[in-house]
């Protein structure tokens, strides 16, 4: 995790998925006021870049591999629910395509894909202005749901990233916690979550 620019005055920051070395995926956000995007929780993590770096389709393909074939995007995205869990920030909103500074018509199809149909995907709620909310944890699918034959495999990319949420929570919150005592202490109370206005069904167990 870092400023998302050398240079950058704007209070940016990125975590990125380096592989070898070298940053293949990179989600930006910011800590924003709820008010500015039309929340009413207090502070919201403002999600602007979800993208892999450009010639690093291989590097993305061997990182979804070696992750349990969890994408980085959606890796990404539970480690930045973790660290929101330690702040005791509740809510997550993300820009859609339209809005991206890079946005371009030649390449709307792309943009929709990575940004408008993850999301809504995911089950992000869209307001007038074109963002996409979400309360943390984001509720899943429910297994019932889930094509039959896939179920074995999506509990297990679900405790993959269930164990990425946690290890954030508590890398950001300072908990003294052994990594191996991690799957022990997974029902654990993490500092700030619950957070405020999460019903009982969405916590993490």
């Amino acid at each position: 995790m870092g400023l998302s620019g050398p240079n950058d005055k704007e209070g940016e920051m990125s975590l990125n998925l380096r592989v070898n070395g070298d940053a293949s995926f990179i989600l930006s956000f910011t800590i924003v006021p709820g008010r500015v995007v039309q929340s009413k929780a207090a502070e919201v993590f403002l999600i602007s870049r979800l993208q892999g770096a450009p010639g690093h389709f291989r590097q993305v393909r061997l990182a979804t591999r070696t992750l349990h074939d969890v994408a980085p995007d959606a890796m990404l995205l539970a480690a930045l629910q973790g660290m929101a869990m330690s702040y005791g920030i509740s809510e997550l909103v993300a820009v859609n395509s339209t809005n991206q500074i890079y946005y371009s018509d030649e390449f709307a199809s792309q943009f929709k894909d990575a940004y408008d149909d993850f999301f809504a995907g995911l089950g992000f709620n869209q307001n007038a202005a074109g963002l996409y909310f979400s309360s943390i944890p984001i509720v899943e699918k429910p297994l019932e749901r889930i094509k039959p034959g896939h179920k074995i495999r999506t509990r297990e990319k679900r405790a993959f990233k269930k164990e990425i949420m946690l290890s954030c929570a508590e890398f950001f919150g300072k908990r003294t916690v052994s990594p191996g005592s991690l799957k022990k202490n997974a029902g654990a109370k993490l500092p700030g979550y619950p957070p405020a206005g999460v019903p009982s069904s969405l916590v993490i167990k």
